[in-house]
């Protein structure tokens, strides 16, 4: 559940750029379709922020569900709210490009962004069900840390490979 209530709001980030791009173009471009997508998968974050932010303001007492929305749109949304206006003020130089591509792009980007941060502001809260959890996944990482650690002697392997890569291609 907590993955296909993560994707919503990326979901409908791209209906939503479809639409303002095909509005405002009268056709989309591949490359915007692809780009766009990519970036704006960063709204992903903003429903995971949600997700792990309510686990943890379950767990601070005997919150009813609508005292748990509002205690995170009080204490949480903000910060989504900055990183949203950020990353709008930046693909805003995009549209003033005279090359359609990234004009396209910017215009895709914000409103994907803009749409993803209002549906997990205001959608995504009153579909959270009461009892979700999140799982730790702590341990899952404190065992791939390890691995990472019993990984870093090959890092100069890794170095020699990549000399004779550019040997050869010299």
């Amino acid at each position: 559940r907590a993955v296909l209530l993560g994707l919503l709001p990326v979901l409908s980030g791209a209906v939503a750029g479809v639409a303002a791009v095909s509005l405002g173009f009268g056709v989309v471009h591949g490359v915007t379709l692809g780009f766009g997508t990519a970036l704006i998968g960063e709204a992903v974050d903003y429903s995971i922020y949600l997700l792990t932010q309510s686990e943890s303001t379950k767990g601070a007492g005997a919150m009813t569900v609508s005292e748990t929305q509002s205690h995170w749109v009080a204490a949480f949304w903000p910060t989504i709210r900055i990183g949203v206006l950020t990353s709008v003020f930046g693909f805003a130089s995009l549209l003033f490009s005279s090359f359609p591509g990234l004009a396209q792009l910017g215009l895709y980007a914000i409103a994907g962004l803009v749409t993803a941060a209002l549906v997990t502001r205001f959608v995504l809260p009153s579909l959270l069900p009461p009892d979700l959890r999140v799982h730790d996944v702590s341990a899952l990482g404190r065992s791939l840390h390890v691995w990472v650690e019993r990984a870093r002697p090959l890092r100069w392997f890794v170095l020699v490979l990549f000399v004779a890569a550019c040997s050869v291609l010299v």
